[in-house]
């Protein structure tokens, strides 16, 4: 689908920094350009035209020739051979224009600018979604069943192949760190029903509970956990439940165990 990517590079921002100085001076070189012809045209008339006239005759079909690329049957001989130096001239600064252009938006870190602004629009509409943190085989297999259920899932991870993997899956995703506030609020935490948390790191479970609950204090907030102290201390950072992973594992494990084997 789509990466936003919180870490956006800011050596892209300078490279559209750079695009936008360069499209400047590139205007500036064309005015430049036009202005020299239109001049060179003015002193090369022989007409007995009043000089208004005259001037804006040069100005005319200095725009005309070079928008043209070659319109110069209205020219003497002097300014024809001057308008073929000024659009050689036009050539090298156009040749220049779409090399350095070209080279600058083509850029990995511009397409990342630009491809998180087309991102951003999209994110902007979401409502009533689940943001899943952490796209662990855990969170790939959560996030396949709410969306197989009709519901619409945002995927936050930090790690660039993860998030390009869920992408290419079919996911919106934010890249960055989800105890981070600007992540969060990109993830639109504010319309969300549900967050749920696959990651592993108690201390970033914790830390990401604790900021989702400020943004959010409706919403139901489901936590793995691996040990209880772990869930007590979640539930009170305001996890709505958390589950303990091991319990529900070895349950699952006596549940066949007991199916499969007779009492003696």
């Amino acid at each position: 689908m789509a990466v936003f990517k919180v870490f956006e590079p800011k050596v892209g921002k300078l490279h559209h920094r750079m695009f936008i100085r360069q499209t400047l001076r590139i205007l500036v070189m064309l005015f430049a350009v036009t202005a020299a012809c239109a001049m060179g045209l003015y002193i090369l008339d022989q007409s007995v035209a009043p000089d208004g006239t005259k001037m804006f005759n040069a100005l005319w079909n200095a725009v005309n020739t070079i928008t043209t690329l070659g319109d110069l049957t209205s020219l003497s001989q002097g300014q024809k051979a001057f308008m073929v130096i000024a659009m050689f001239s036009l050539m090298t600064v156009g040749g220049y224009a779409i090399t350095s252009l070209t080279g600058v938006l083509s850029s990995p870190d511009v397409i990342a600018i630009r491809e998180n602004r087309r991102v951003a629009r999209m994110l902007a509409d979401l409502k009533n979604h689940t943001i899943v943190v952490g796209f662990s085989r855990v969170g790939q297999l959560l996030a396949e069943r709410i969306r197989a259920e009709g519901g619409q899932v945002i995927i936050i991870d930090r790690g660039a192949e993860v998030a390009a993997d869920a992408s290419n899956k079919g996911y919106l995703v934010v890249q960055g760190a989800a105890n981070e506030e600007q992540t969060l609020q990109r993830a639109q935490i504010g319309q969300a029903r549900a967050l749920v948390l696959t990651i592993e790191e108690t201390t970033q479970r914790l830390s990401v509970t604790l900021m989702a609950r400020a943004m959010n204090p409706d919403m139901y907030l489901l936590s793995i956990g691996l040990t209880e102290p772990g869930r007590d201390w979640l539930q009170h950072a305001g996890a709505s439940e958390v589950v303990l992973v091991d319990s529900i594992i070895a349950e699952s494990l006596h549940e066949r165990l007991i199916r499969k084997i007779k009492p003696s």
